[in-house]
């Protein structure tokens, strides 16, 4: 027991986050891109999963962005830790849609990605957030 507990402390420990919003339109969507793609290659990835990485956080930002409200702000979250990138992407919505999970770029996303999910939040307004994980990537795997 007191290894679990000192395991996840270190874990705690080693965790980072980086944090970009970004107000929601299209133009400003390199500027997530460039993000995801500095954050990728700071944990190692290889220029595949980079490559990937990018495709995956610019389908669920160019979501996010069409189905935002006017004036809001999209919001990327990564955390950083061994052996896995993970990414919260999150922005108010205008409207009552969520990702198709049926559509082309959901699969893309899965497909490039180890998971990937969303939720819906209604506290102070309505907030879809998309979550995605990546294990770490290197040149040998």
């Amino acid at each position: 027991m007191a290894d679990t507990e000192l395991s996840g402390q270190i874990d705690a420990l080693l965790t980072e986050h980086v944090e970009l919003s970004v107000p929601a339109r299209l133009e400003h969507l390199p500027l997530l891109r460039m993000l995801a793609e500095a954050v990728a290659t700071k944990e190692d990835f290889d220029l595949d999963a980079i490559a990937d990485f990018k495709i995956a956080v610019d389908e669920v930002a160019s979501w996010l962005v069409h189905h935002a409200d006017v004036g809001a702000s999209v919001s990327c979250r990564y955390r950083l830790s061994a052996g896995e990138l993970a990414v919260s992407v999150s922005a108010p919505t205008a409207d009552q849609a969520v990702p198709e999970t049926d559509g082309f770029g959901w699969h893309v996303v899965k497909t490039v990605t180890d998971s990937a999910s969303y939720q819906v939040t209604e506290q102070g307004g309505r907030v879809v957030t998309i979550d995605l994980v990546m294990a770490t990537r290197t040149g040998g795997q």
